[in-house]
């Protein structure tokens, strides 16, 4: 017989792209103030029971302010999320998602999102 072996709480994270918010990339080349809500509310029903469009519960937050993480925050902390898995890209030489933790990293934001301990 063994001795009990301490249980160990997975670790959950949530994979995010903060590119909801308007930004001179998509300005140029989409029209100016296009976020990607705009495909959100273009989307189209591609099978039955496929319900589209669907509109945010918390309407169109603009993640580049602290107030929209703080929001997200206390969701993912009240959900079992741990910590943020931040995606980003480069398109044409610009860096697209990194708006958000630019302005982390320059003292400009609130400080690096992170889920509050649950």
């Amino acid at each position: 017989m063994s001795a009990a072996q301490p249980s160990v709480k997975p670790q959950v994270g949530c994979y995010v792209f903060p590119h909801y918010h308007p930004n001179p990339y998509n300005d140029r080349r989409f029209a100016p103030g296009w976020t990607e809500y705009e495909l959100v509310k273009a989307a189209r029903p591609w099978f039955p029971g496929h319900f589209q469009p669907r509109r945010p519960v918390l309407g169109e937050l603009d993640e580049r302010l602290p107030g929209t993480w703080e929001v997200y925050n206390r969701l993912a902390a009240a959900n079992g999320i741990d910590a943020w898995i931040f995606d980003w890209y480069c398109c044409r030489t610009i860096s697209m998602g990194t708006a958000c933790s630019r302005r982390w990293r320059t003292g400009s934001g609130s400080g690096p999102p992170r889920p509050a301990t649950r």
